[in-house]
């Protein structure tokens, strides 16, 4: 929210979220990821993008 009477009030505040905080509890990515195990794709791209 901009204050139209303070203009440079809000440049010093910061906001800290997780994505836990923003996605909805009932939201299908969330059902998802409860349901299936993408554990997988580690285990295919770990050879292409491998940093070690």
């Amino acid at each position: 929210m901009f204050h139209k009477e303070k203009p440079d009030y809000n440049r010093c505040q910061y906001g800290f979220y997780t994505i836990d905080e923003l996605v909805p509890k009932d939201h299908f990515l969330r059902q998802l990821e409860a349901e299936v195990d993408f554990d997988f794709i580690y285990s295919i791209f770990i050879k292409d993008f491998c940093l070690l």
